[in-house]
């Protein structure tokens, strides 16, 4: 067969696509060369980039404002040419912005011969995102008109199952010039984090990009350990728990003092943080009530939650508790009492307000002053159920509340703790990360 049509020709119409149909089953059965029909049924498609990214004042419609840490930005368009490796190629999704909204991403490609017009794509795969419907896509130049094309997800399932991080692959498939076979287009692999909304301070939007924006390398811990969660108290308390039971972190039983906080308590090392659960140096495993505090708020916050690390105190009398990493209740290395108490804390930080500490583990049974003891993680519970109370408390106390659990019954121990409020120099305890 031979044709005096022009290379760039790109032909349409039912009789043209009728002709490439039969020309495919010609070129199955060998008959023609896989040349000759690209000349006159298809064309050339490469993929040239993806932007998740797409609007940096709003999430609403597309993926949040990124970093992957403290020093390195996520570029956009977020995927080009060349990256294979799902994690150099992020996305994150808030299920509460996105919800009820048309959420998309954009692409360009690149055509030959330059002047083919048209090309219908569409994309199997795509995990929490989604397949791609088919799509057609003019071109002029060789280049996709406009540059990119904007792509509907209306196959996602984010909010589905809650907190996520998945990496998808997209495999995508291409046809030209009114052919009626598909060819294949390349397939891409990318590191999506769904959360539940908006991440809270220290964790900003705007201005971008800024390093205060959400680090991937913490999302990939945060979503991890809150996989699943459909809602703020849920989600702190399994970051909570992870953070107390399985990190290997250790209470500071000599001094009580704060190993992952600088300037003055001001910043949260998390560089460090993160290198220390990547490799196990950073600043060691050593910890006291401030750095807890503070890795439960900033891991929560980065998922949508709204804690603060907030203090009580001040000299107040212990019970035996579990620290960190202790093997079981006692008192710490310095005596039974704190001059204060730093925790991750909801609301107003007030007597009837819910916190989270990842420090320590209290007395859940129905006398919390005395052996035996029944381990008790202190999630989502509040502060005091009976602020003011005469003391000594009566037994059996059946509450689940906090102070009376940790302090000893009487005025030295829940006589003398209070509510006091965040660190002067914490940013009204969620501390920026460095």
């Amino acid at each position: 067969m031979s044709s005096n049509e022009p290379e760039g020709k790109c032909r349409s119409g039912c009789l043209h696509v009728l002709f490439c149909w039969l020309l495919s089953i010609l070129r199955r059965l060998h008959l023609v060369s896989k040349q000759y029909y690209r000349k006159h049924c298809s064309c050339q498609l490469e993929l040239a980039a993806i932007s998740f990214n797409h609007d940096t004042s709003a999430l609403t419609a597309d993926a949040m404002n990124m970093r992957r840490n403290f020093a390195t930005t996520v570029a956009i368009p977020e995927w080009t040419v060349g990256k294979t490796v799902a994690a150099d190629c992020p996305a994150g999704y808030a299920i509460k912005e996105t919800k009820g909204h048309k959420i998309t991403i954009k692409a360009k490609f690149t055509i030959s011969p330059v002047g083919a017009t048209k090309a219908e794509i569409k994309a199997d795969g795509g995990g929490v995102l989604g397949s791609l419907d088919l799509q057609v896509v003019t071109f002029a130049n060789g280049v996709s008109v406009p540059e990119f094309v904007s792509f509907e997800l209306n196959h996602h399932s984010i909010g589905d199952d809650g907190i996520k991080l998945q990496d998808i692959t997209w495999n995508r498939k291409y046809r030209c010039c009114g052919g009626s076979k598909w060819e294949q287009l390349q397939s891409t692999n990318h590191r999506i984090y769904i959360v539940l909304e908006e991440p809270t301070l220290p964790w900003k939007q705007q201005p971008f990009p800024d390093t205060q924006g959400p680090w991937t390398e913490a999302l990939d811990y945060a979503c991890f350990w809150a996989s699943g969660k459909k809602n703020r108290d849920d989600a702190a308390s399994a970051i909570t728990q992870q953070i107390n039971a399985n990190l290997g972190l250790v209470y500071d039983n000599a001094s009580g003092a704060s190993h992952y906080t600088s300037g003055g308590l001001a910043l949260f090392e998390l560089t460090q943080f993160l290198a220390y659960l990547k490799n196990g140096t950073g600043l060691g495993n050593i910890v006291n009530c401030t750095d807890c505090a503070t890795i439960t708020t900033t891991f929560a916050n980065l998922v949508g939650c709204d804690l603060h690390a907030s203090k009580m105190g001040t000299y107040f009398d212990l019970t035996p508790f579990r620290g960190i990493g202790a093997a079981g209740f006692a008192c710490p290395g310095f005596g039974c009492g704190f001059s204060f108490h730093e925790v991750a804390w909801k609301g107003g930080h007030g007597n009837g307000d819910p916190l989270f500490d990842a420090c320590l583990r209290v007395d859940g049974d129905t006398n919390p002053w005395a052996a035996p003891y029944t381990e008790l993680f202190p999630v989502n519970i509040i502060f005091s159920t009976q602020p003011g109370a005469a003391l000594p408390l009566a037994v059996p106390f059946n509450a689940q509340s906090y102070e009376e659990r940790l302090c000893t019954n009487d005025a030295g121990g829940i006589g003398s703790c209070n509510p006091i409020g965040p660190w002067p120099s914490s940013s009204n305890g969620r501390r920026p990360v460095k």
